[in-house]
């Protein structure tokens, strides 16, 4: 079946899963109303490069924040994936060290922000109440 082979005959060789497409990104738990401003991603394999800018609605919910990815991570190791927060609206106390956390066989990011001395600390629904957040992942799935 369809495919290439970079490098080599071999199996190992074959690239056979290439993908690159759009989601729907939305508060996993259902707690807060997402507008999509873009999300992208591309799948290679088992590596996943995914894209977005979303601006959360306004609530009053206490619960973490969860956004849901296009692929699920792999569950064969801790942290598979990693990504950065390129822009946010958040408040000062939330935007220090922000950045994306994943979990084992999750297809979900939620964000983690704080200080040396207290560094996971996870960002509400209310904290990002009518706030913008533009993300990058990078993470594995299961083959």
């Amino acid at each position: 079946a369809g495919g290439v082979f970079l490098g080599g005959t071999g199996t190992a060789n074959k690239l056979d899963d290439y993908e690159e497409g759009t989601w729907t990104v939305a508060e996993v738990n259902g707690q807060a109303s997402i507008t999509v401003n873009r999300a992208h991603y591309t799948k290679i394999g088992r590596q996943v490069f995914a894209a977005a800018s979303v601006t959360v609605g306004a609530n009053t919910n206490s619960n973490m924040l969860n956004l849901s990815l296009p692929f699920s991570s792999s569950i064969n190791g801790f942290y598979l994936g990693g990504g950065n927060v390129s822009y946010s609206t958040l408040p000062v106390t939330q935007s220090v060290n922000l950045r994306p956390n994943l979990e084992n066989q999750a297809a979900n990011v939620f964000f983690l922000y704080g200080t040396n001395s207290n560094p996971d600390l996870g960002v509400i629904c209310s904290q990002a109440s009518t706030k913008r957040i533009d993300f990058f992942v990078q993470y594995q799935v299961e083959w």
